[in-house]
């Protein structure tokens, strides 16, 4: 007889099948069929994980419609989530399930399909904002959900004319100051970016380099795609940043001053691990680089970081290269996007004891009052360090 399933020892679930480190026989995938409980074996988590996406897929599928009525929404996801019938990057395919397996089928797993109305579709959201979850991130979790739910009206699950999503939207993080403010929980450690650089790096150095400048010179994404040799002062040690990057909704390039609102031109001071990567990778650069075909207005000298055409790196490519390298680092935020670098930059030199003031002014925030209300007051080790400082005048 089949032992019973044991939900607390549960690693992964697809729709009502679930995998279960059962040691010394590797990993089980056990689910119930008619009134009989079935079980697999398998030596790999993943080939456990490929096996209980192809169960769940067959159990749910009679006459192109749900075996029955009791059928999970989660079986809806995993069918519409199958890495055999998705053209999809591994990278993309695992932040795909994870956002399933971790935000969705938690809360709506053990509903029946057909009894899931767009109140409850609405609810999930609703729930990830009172939880802090940044907009861009619900709005993948939707993307992930629509998949299922179109899945289901494929299956008549529900009526195509009442579709479960329309009128659920997206809604604003609950936590979220709307004047683009961190939330500095979600800022990567020490280990983590320096993981990040290394893994970045060993795909391709360029990307190394990439990661390098963003965590420790807090640039931005347009201002790190523009910046030129004629840009690094390897004698003073210092960054100058005076243009940005725009990318057109055509895919054409053109570099700019500084055009976001609290933005300015600056200096920023290079420590020495980073004037060194400057140094190395300044000396193995071509003489011979081109502009780009996609790029509407010319530079006087070539730029530090291009693709092989000459082109800036688009944000997509460096969307993917980033996250198929930050989705493997242990503990890593769930949106502790590219841009996060850049915090962690600014958290960084904070801790290290650099004047505030200094760090505004190589963040380029227009405003100190920025740098203090973004930053300053949520250092946990602030008052540690004020309490160091004024025993030692005593």
């Amino acid at each position: 007889m089949a032992r019973p399933r044991d939900p607390a020892n549960s690693l992964y679930e697809a729709g009502p099948v679930r995998v279960v480190n059962r040691k010394p026989r590797g990993y089980r995938i056990l689910w119930t069929e008619g009134k009989r409980q079935r079980e697999r074996g398998a030596n790999t988590l993943e080939v456990a994980k490929q096996i209980a996406h192809d169960e769940a897929a067959r159990l749910w599928t009679e006459g192109g419609q749900l075996a029955t009525a009791d059928t999970t929404f989660a079986a809806l996801v995993s069918a519409a989530i199958d890495p055999r019938h998705r053209d999809w990057t591994e990278n993309w395919a695992n932040r795909v399930e994870r956002i399933a397996r971790i935000h969705i089928i938690p809360r709506l797993g053990d509903l029946p399909a057909r009894q899931i109305t767009r109140q409850h579709l609405s609810a999930v959201l609703q729930d990830m904002a009172l939880e802090g979850y940044s907009h861009d991130f619900m709005k993948h979790t939707r993307n992930v959900i629509k998949l299922a739910v179109d899945e289901g009206i494929q299956r008549e699950v529900w009526d195509g004319s009442r579709h479960p999503l329309v009128g659920v939207t997206v809604p604003r993080s609950r936590t979220r100051v709307e004047d683009g403010r961190p939330d500095l929980t979600m800022v990567p450690t020490d280990n983590q970016v320096e993981e990040l650089v290394a893994r970045m790096a060993s795909d391709r150095p360029v990307y190394g380099v990439m990661a390098t400048v963003a965590a420790y010179t807090g640039v931005r994404w347009g201002e790190l795609s523009a910046l030129t040799v004629g840009s690094v002062d390897l004698g003073k040690q210092r960054l100058h940043v005076t243009r940005t990057c725009v990318e057109s909704d055509e895919g054409r390039f053109q570099f700019q001053a500084p055009g976001k609102r609290n933005a300015r031109a600056r200096e920023v001071v290079l420590e020495s691990p980073v004037s060194d990567v400057f140094r190395a990778w300044i000396a193995d650069l071509d003489d011979d680089w081109e502009i780009g075909p996609h790029v509407d207005e010319g530079l006087p000298e070539r730029l530090l970081l291009s693709t092989r055409n000459g082109n800036p790196f688009r944000r997509s490519a460096r969307g993917k290269v980033f996250w198929r390298h930050a989705s493997l680092i242990a503990g890593w935020p769930t949106d502790a996007t590219w841009h996060y670098l850049r915090h962690y930059c600014a958290t960084r030199w904070i801790r290290l004891g650099v004047e505030v003031p200094t760090v505004s002014m190589m963040l380029g925030h227009r405003q100190v009052s920025t740098t203090y209300n973004w930053y300053v007051n949520v250092d946990s080790q602030a008052l540690e360090r004020a309490a160091k400082t004024l025993e030692g005048d005593f």
